[in-house]
């Protein structure tokens, strides 16, 4: 059985970016940003247990507009330093489930083209008979030739890999599309990698990967989802 009703969703949305103020209301193929992640998960059955959280009042009142719980984040959890794990311990304190979850799907907003299907995908893999797994996460591949500095010298990290590009083995890159952790691990290791040696990889395109951190990915974004009509 596919146990949706045993996953909390939780969009940490913080109002006060830095890099791009009011990154996460700001228009991205002329919808709020956070937006599209509430139009992917209105396409799977976990949409009946998200809870927006934040301590921005536009970003709430969005998420009440859409149909989602919201969650008043306070100020300690608010600021440059907060971690994600912080908000999520937060979430899972204020929404009072009494132990009915057993596992938190942490979903970025800045994931603007995360495919609804990898969501489910990943639940139906922990929904799996003794999955022995703390957190389902999203790696994407990546051939770059990586450099390193050392005695203020540029060398290559991996020396004896191939030049060209399509003959070096790939790397797996964190994109943080999503974390799908076990709250027991989560509030043991207080990570939201759980026991980081044991770690299901889900591995999703670059497209998907894609993570707005700065003004140049919001424009690069915008173009894209222009560009794909993205609903």
């Amino acid at each position: 059985m596919i146990l949706f009703d045993k996953v909390l969703t939780v969009i940490p949305a913080r109002g006060s970016s830095k890099r791009v103020p009011g990154k996460n209301i700001a228009l991205v193929g002329g919808i709020p940003l956070i937006v599209h992640t509430f139009r992917q998960l209105k396409k799977t059955p976990l949409v009946k247990s998200t809870y927006v959280s934040s301590e921005s009042q536009p970003i709430l009142n969005l998420a009440r507009e859409h149909g989602f719980n919201s969650i008043l984040r306070p100020s300690v959890h608010s600021s440059d330093a907060s971690s994600t794990e912080d908000v999520l311990l937060h979430a899972l304190n204020e929404t009072n489930t009494n132990n009915s979850f057993d596992w938190i799907l942490t979903l970025p907003p800045t994931s603007p083209f995360r495919k609804p299907e990898t969501l489910v995908k990943a639940v139906e893999l922990v929904s799996q008979d003794h999955f022995p797994y703390d957190c389902v996460m999203a790696f994407n591949e990546n051939r770059a030739d990586f450099w390193h500095m050392s005695n203020n010298s540029l060398l290559r990290l991996f020396p004896n890999h191939p030049r060209r590009q399509q003959d070096r083995p790939p790397l797996y890159e964190e994109n943080s599309a999503f974390y799908l952790t076990r709250i027991s691990a989560l509030i043991a290791s207080r990570s939201v990698l759980g026991d980081q040696t044991c770690i299901y990889p889900l591995l999703i395109d670059k497209l998907e990967a894609f993570d707005i951190n700065d003004e140049y990915d919001m424009t690069i974004a915008s173009f894209i989802a222009d560009a794909n009509k993205v609903q």
